[in-house]
């Protein structure tokens, strides 16, 4: 959530807080907390609603109100564009003088500029405009003033440094507030440094650093201890090095070390059963090699390869048995457990085989036209609504999609969406399958579920043909 601080006097007076959450709400801005401070109130709010606060119509109001809203540091980064190595030609003029030329010559500005800043010198200025989008803007397309253009190459977003911040001691760089070594009823304020009470509660004047010191708030972006933590976080970036650089070091193999992948046991068996296997098959169907090898890789979750010529697995094999016929007792027993390894294992894979292929059958013959009597297909209606004197295949469709009618079948082997397919298909023959029970085993009857025994039916109907059209 975000937090946005709005300063004002007197914000002990109720009435100051029901103006400000009045001004909001007819903004469209809802806050999900307001909490009272020394200077003024802390609105905790969304990341949408924090842009809406920050609008024109909205700081105008809330001005006109004596309510001064303070820009948080990270939404402030984000409506700022720092201009590199700009020409001196336009360096050499005045901050007024540059706002100016940017509303003359770039039009979509529309007086968005909140400030201007010249670094000094350094040939570096820092843009805040009133909005992101306008930020944004600028990085795209560059920005044109005095005659000339700074590239949009010269222009960089101003960068967001998160300090990380423990917000019970508010010690920085160190560790969070669920780690921090303090005691949970532990208090300090960031205000003013003393122990005891919050910033809440704070009613101290003055103000003092917990970190360095120095007389001012905690939290501050003055902290010398925080400016070191930025510099040290730019540090750290820069020597991350560039993508050319990184793609250099790359390039170089004599830089490269690539760790050798390590294969459990587990895994070394199984790719050598699936290559086997593979070679078995290729010799009862040359050519099939590279199909049934990455066929078993992927059922047991190993990457394909891909073969430029295959093997000849009956000589391969062969010579594989004439090695093993001149081994030693200790080889031909070894040869033997994985020969049973083996055989497991392609018992396995044809079994699965076996399975795929019924299955495609069954797919097959699911194609057909069925007879709704083979798998005992009974489609119900309410007693108290019964069924249409003429009724379409469409509309029977429909009533069971909408739940008004509800069907079962004793075929275990048929998804409900797979009957349902078929009927809107019109591979399925409709006979006398049409029921009417009573309300109360309706309401209890899931549709396309396995039924035993059929619930009594009153009222059979026979469905004809030219009702199906």
């Amino acid at each position: 959530m975000a937090r946005v601080k709005i300063k004002t006097n007197n914000n002990k007076d109720p009435r100051r807080k029901f103006a400000l959450l009045n001004i909001l709400s007819s903004n469209d801005i809802y806050p999900t907390n307001i909490i009272i401070v020394q200077d003024g109130f802390v609105i905790i709010s969304s990341d949408e609603e924090q842009e809406k606060i920050f609008q024109d119509s909205t700081k105008q109001e809330l001005l006109q109100n004596d309510f001064t809203l303070i820009t948080p540091p990270e939404l402030k980064a984000k409506r700022t564009v720092i201009a590199f190595n700009i020409n001196s030609h336009i360096y050499s003029n005045s901050e007024d003088d540059m706002i100016n030329e940017l509303y003359a010559h770039n039009t979509w500005l529309d007086n968005n500029i909140d400030t201007i800043f010249k670094f000094p010198n350094s040939k570096t200025i820092k843009i805040t405009f009133t909005q992101a989008i306008y930020a944004q803007k600028a990085i795209d397309h560059g920005l044109k003033l005095f005659s000339m253009k700074i590239p949009h190459y010269q222009i960089q977003q101003e960068k967001f440094y998160q300090i990380q911040t423990c917000y019970r001691c508010y010690e920085i760089e160190d560790h969070l507030t669920k780690h921090c070594p303090k005691n949970q009823d532990y208090k300090v304020c960031p205000e003013c440094a003393e122990e005891g009470h919050t910033w809440k509660h704070c009613n101290k004047e003055g103000k003092k650093c917990i970190n360095c010191g120095e007389n001012h708030r905690t939290l501050s972006m003055r902290c010398c201890l925080r400016k070191d933590g930025i510099k040290k976080k730019r540090e750290e970036e820069k020597n991350r090095g560039t993508y050319s650089e990184i793609t250099k070091m790359n390039a170089n193999p004599i830089n490269i070390t690539t760790p050798t992948p390590l294969i459990t046991r587990e895994e070394h068996l199984k790719i050598y059963s699936c290559v086997m296997n593979a070679h078995f098959m290729n010799v009862s169907d040359p050519g099939c090699y590279e199909k049934e090898l990455n066929t078993l890789l992927a059922d047991n979750n190993l990457p394909p390869i891909k073969i430029s010529k295959t093997p000849n697995s009956s000589k391969l094999l062969a010579m594989i048995v004439d090695v093993e016929k001149h081994a030693g007792k200790d080889i031909g027993e070894a040869s033997a457990s994985a020969d049973s390894t083996y055989q497991q294992e392609t018992t396995n894979n044809n079994t699965k085989q076996q399975q795929e292929t019924a299955r495609k059958k069954k797919k097959e013959k699911g194609t057909k036209k069925l007879d709704s009597e083979d798998i005992d297909l009974e489609i119900y209606t309410k007693e108290s609504k019964g069924w249409p004197e003429n009724i379409t295949l469409g509309q029977l469709i429909k009533g069971i999609e909408e739940g008004n009618y509800k069907f079962t079948n004793r075929e275990s082997t048929l998804e409900p969406h797979e009957v349902l397919g078929l009927m809107k298909k019109g591979d399925m023959i409709l006979g006398e399958c049409l029921k009417v029970i009573d309300d109360s085993i309706f309401r209890k009857i899931r549709s396309g579920q396995t039924q035993e025994r059929s619930p009594p039916s009153r009222q059979p109907q026979r469905l004809r043909k030219k009702d199906l059209k």
